[in-house]
């Protein structure tokens, strides 16, 4: 069973709830990092000189979760919600420290709490999602994160683990969109090659993964216009970053392999027209370090663990360049593998 996505993506908006005036002074501050250690020992300070002060010790308590001491850092955010129970943030992070501590079902009251305060607390629906998720509670995490999303369209968390949420409950028509709409907010990393993965093993290659180099990119698949080489806006947009990519490796000669079946002259063309695009917009990109091969045949994929026919497409690998002094593979070939 995949795990799911946890980070806390919310530390990213920690501003949110701060003023950027004279944040010097203030507890966001020190929890930009690194010196953490300095704002302990200021709220310490803080704490014993104000004990009843409940902001005090609430970034006490953020200040050593980010440290990585969520037992202090639980104690002193307990602390702050006792003084100011109003505060749905100071719930959402006693949540925090009590998810990092394992403690699942107190950890969802407190997401409960900040909700009942605050019902959009974008993070607390985030959050909530994720520990019901953990629990196998697979329906009420989807509606905690489409909630989330309601919110904040672009959660990376939240939106990859609905595809894994559809995956678990057999839902494969709503997967695959869920997959698709992170990559397409997110086309690119290490959770979009393992949605591309997703949606290859089901037999949806919108989108592929590439061997360049010691990478692997995550593309959209190449497409055309209708009956022609014409390449589409999302294929360039996919051509540009494909360029940029090889440039990081300079001894490897990029190979396009175009397929299109029963139609020879058409795979010639659409092979040249991406060779011909990539030397165009990429001008350190010689015509020498660019190969194209093209067939008249389905290509052939292994994906998941089954054999899919793509009756057109377009395929990337690399390989050293002919006149490269590097030692070349033992048998004196180079393999091509289908991913």
């Amino acid at each position: 069973m995949p795990p799911i996505v946890r980070n806390l993506f919310c530390i990213s908006l920690i501003f949110l709830s701060g003023c950027a005036v004279q944040k010097a002074l203030t507890g966001e501050y020190y929890l930009t990092g690194p010196d953490f250690e300095t704002g302990i020992k200021k709220f310490t300070a803080a704490v014993q000189r104000e004990p009843e002060n409940a902001r005090n010790h609430y970034y006490l308590g953020r200040l050593y979760l980010s440290q990585g001491n969520a037992l202090q850092g639980q104690k002193h955010l307990a602390r702050a919600v006792e003084l100011a129970p109003a505060k749905a943030d100071f719930h959402f992070w006693l949540g925090v420290a009590y998810a990092a501590m394992r403690r699942a079902e107190l950890e969802r009251r407190s997401y409960l709490k900040t909700l009942e305060l605050d019902p959009n607390h974008v993070q607390a629906l985030a959050y909530l999602g994720h520990n019901q998720m953990a629990r196998n509670k697979l329906t009420e995490a989807l509606v905690s994160y489409n909630r989330a999303l309601a919110v904040q369209h672009d959660i990376p968390q939240a939106l990859y683990n609905r595809g894994l949420i559809f995956q678990r409950l057999n839902r494969t028509p709503e997967e695959t969109a869920a997959w698709k709409e992170y990559l397409r907010h997110y086309p690119h990393g290490a959770l979009a090659r393992k949605a591309v993965a997703h949606l290859n093993a089901g037999g949806d290659f919108q989108y592929r993964n590439h061997h360049i180099g010691k990478r692997l990119i995550p593309l959209a698949s190449i497409a055309f216009e209708p009956f022609s080489a014409t390449l589409t806006k999302t294929s360039k947009r996919a051509l540009n970053y494909l360029g940029k990519a090889i440039m990081d490796y300079p001894n490897l000669q990029l190979r396009i392999v175009a397929y299109q079946q029963n139609n020879l002259q058409l795979a010639r063309q659409r092979a040249h027209s991406v060779q011909t695009y990539l030397t165009t917009t990429t001008p350190a990109l010689d015509a020498a370090r660019i190969a194209a091969n093209w067939f008249d045949v389905p290509e052939t994929v292994q994906a998941g663990g089954n054999r899919f026919e793509l009756h057109e497409s377009v395929f990337f690998f690399t390989k050293l360049k002919p006149n490269d002094p590097q030692k070349k593979n033992t048998n004196g070939k180079t393999d091509r593998k289908t991913y």
